[in-house]
């Protein structure tokens, strides 16, 4: 068992980093989408073994929030890992000392309390005595005395007895050397976390190198309830373009003063205006994911997800698993499914995904393969545990299961394709395109009252984030056909125009497609405005 430490918000670096490109991203992406994000001390396990790891399991240990991070407490992480071990009878593990690096520990400190808590684990709990050999990885060889005398300090119990041996690691025969990501990894960009806590509203501010500014305020519940309604009405039923644009400009400059600006200076027009890079990513929780952040407006900015490529990271409350990996290929791999249920024929659905398969069809950049009109589950089942999808594009009905999540999914012939079928088949996409109605909403409260005739549906964000896929891009709200499939073939356009060198990312494709929309529709249209992308904006398709 090999384990790791996740700070909330933060990506993998240091030792994570290595262990993450050797999974495949399988951390960095769960980082992005907000799916390691827990508690200080609880712990989730992800596969291993489709990996180049020696290691059959990987624990994940959290270690909460920055800003509420207490050295004094990481006995508690110790025991952890013990407990986890515990859990699975495993006899060894191996992990790097946690707290240190961005957290501000001294090595030698962190280590003497990180052993301490697995020493008196061991005593304390029952079967923890199965863990027979803890190896302390330390990767810089300068360091690695501070290391041994923070394990020698640890304090054990009368019934543990520590026997102390040092070595230096070798590589598997035939394993490959694995480096960290360098700093491109992750482009500068800016993190805004909006949550709730109970009657108070959260704002944390953050960049790529971690470092962050809160403010807490009350939370404008009445404005956030009234929301959903008032969009309907003023902006989506709204038949004059020019009235409508005003509405939302309105509407977006609003959401930016109840649930940014109230966060005094921290929150200032200056936050976004002085953003670094092009790149926002929006971490919200329940209370929040609903809301219209594409939306979001200010005088000095216009809209925002106009003028930044904007991304959503959702806190998510499951666990998840390792992604299958995927072998370096130069072309893009697409699975179109469209208009699939007869009895529920869309034509603008069919048209939308002909015309997105003939684009990916004509160039010799992309492979595609497409499933368009009377589509059952067996069809494309068989295509996801027979090939390896970059992406899967769907346009037609979309189905909401209120209670239970991953019974919701994707409308086909003969039943519906759920996220749970979806998480289960061989290969399973990296990046989703779900253009059905109200796909990108993760609960209720946002599907209530926006237009007649729209199912309230909650998507597939969730399940499917925890999955391991790597983008979620789908609908807040109905979008109607002509602008659905404007936005759906400039996003393909922008994604197949890459060098050998650079490949579009989805949060650029995304931005080129919004724009697309206002090109050919006006900006007073709003389904530029009606698309969320879940996942890091910076990352490609391939």
């Amino acid at each position: 068992m090999l384990v790791v430490g996740h700070v909330n918000g933060v990506p993998p670096a240091g030792p994570a980093a290595s262990l993450d490109a050797a999974m495949g991203g399988a951390l960095s992406r769960r980082a992005a989408n907000g799916s390691l994000d827990a508690p200080f001390g609880s712990t989730q396990f992800l596969p291993a073994s489709s990996s180049t790891l020696a290691a059959g399991s990987v624990l994940v240990v959290g270690l909460g929030n920055p800003a509420e991070f207490q050295a004094e407490r990481l006995p508690e992480v110790g025991a952890a890992i013990v407990e986890a071990a515990a859990s699975l009878g495993l006899r060894d593990a191996a992990t790097s000392v946690h707290g240190t690096g961005g957290l501000g520990v001294p090595l030698e400190k962190a280590a003497r309390l990180l052993m301490t808590g697995v020493l008196e684990a061991i005593e304390a709990l029952p079967g923890a005595g199965a863990l027979r050999e803890l190896c302390v990885v330390e990767h810089d060889p300068a360091a690695s005395r501070a290391v041994r005398e923070g394990v020698r300090a640890a304090r054990s119990g009368t019934r543990v007895h520590v026997y102390i041996e040092e070595g230096t690691l070798q590589p598997a025969p035939g394993a490959a050397a694995v480096a960290a990501p360098g700093a491109g990894y992750m482009p500068e960009h800016l993190r805004l976390s909006v949550t709730r806590e109970v009657s108070e509203a959260l704002l944390t501010v953050s960049g790529s190198d971690a470092a962050t500014s809160e403010a807490h305020f009350e939370y404008p519940a009445d404005f956030a309830a009234a929301l959903p309604t008032r969009l309907a009405d003023e902006v989506l039923l709204e038949e004059d373009p020019e009235a409508r644009l005003e509405r939302m400009r309105s509407l977006g400059h609003e959401l930016f003063t109840q649930l940014i600006g109230r966060a005094g200076a921290l929150g200032g027009a200056g936050l976004l205006t002085d953003a670094p890079g092009d790149l926002v990513v929006l971490t919200l929780d329940d209370s929040t994911v609903d809301l219209p952040w594409e939306l979001l407006y200010t005088r000095e900015t216009g809209f925002l997800s106009r003028e930044k490529c904007l991304a959503r990271s959702l806190q998510l409350s499951t666990l998840g698993r390792q992604g299958a990996f995927v072998a370096p290929h130069s072309r893009m791999r697409v699975l179109v499914v469209g208009d699939p249920d007869p009895d529920h024929a869309l034509p603008g659905a069919r048209a939308e995904a002909e015309a997105v398969a003939k684009l990916l069809d004509d160039h010799p950049g992309a492979e595609v393969e497409a499933l368009i009109g009377d589509v059952d589950f067996s069809s494309v089942s068989r295509e996801l545990n027979a090939h390896s999808f970059d992406l899967l594009h769907y346009c037609g009905h979309a189905r909401f299961d209120s209670l239970r999540e991953g019974r919701s999914g994707l409308m086909l012939s003969d039943r519906v394709m759920t996220a749970d079928d979806l998480s289960a088949r061989r290969f399973l996409p990296r990046v989703f395109f779900a253009n059905a109605c109200n796909s990108a909403q993760t609960g209720d409260g946002g599907a209530k009252g926006l237009l007649d005739g729209a199912v309230p549906t909650r998507n597939l964000v969730s399940s499917l984030l925890a999955a391991n896929v790597r983008a979620f891009l789908g609908s807040m709200w109905k979008v109607e056909d002509e602008p659905a499939r404007t936005f759906a073939v400039a996003f393909y356009q922008a994604l197949l125009e890459r060098t050998r060198s650079t490949s579009v990312s989805v949060g650029h494709a995304v931005r080129h497609a919004r724009a697309a929309v206002v090109e050919a529709h006006g900006e007073g249209h709003p389904a530029w405005a009606g698309y969320a992308l879940y996942g890091s904006p910076w990352k490609p398709v391939l």
